[in-house]
């Protein structure tokens, strides 16, 4: 009975899992769309054991976010707001080479 009990009361109760991200390019806008709609808890998800089905819930840890030539920022010609082509050479050029693509 005392096993059974422990068991069953580490069934019932939550479970906590972590998850990464790793993009490239368009994966990482992809993933960082996921990222956002992604929650942070998922209840109730049947736990088999076994005697019975028990409901539990699943906390969801985010982890690690990583991109590479990822264009967050959007596309020079499609930007969110007007940035001068002075300015764009500017950044370039601080970034080196990331920053010419």
């Amino acid at each position: 009975n005392t096993a059974r009990s422990i068991r069953d009361k580490d069934c019932a109760s939550e479970r906590h899992v972590t998850i990464s991200f790793v993009g490239n390019s368009l994966g990482g806008l992809y993933s960082r769309y996921a990222i956002s709609r992604l929650p942070t808890l998922l209840e109730p998800l049947e736990c088999i054991n076994d005697t019975a089905m028990e409901q539990s819930r699943i906390v969801i840890h985010r982890n690690l976010f990583c991109t590479t030539a990822t264009p967050h920022l959007g596309v020079a010609s499609h930007t969110y707001l007007p940035i001068p082509r002075f300015a764009e050479r500017v950044i370039g050029k601080t970034l080196s080479k990331t920053g010419k693509d």
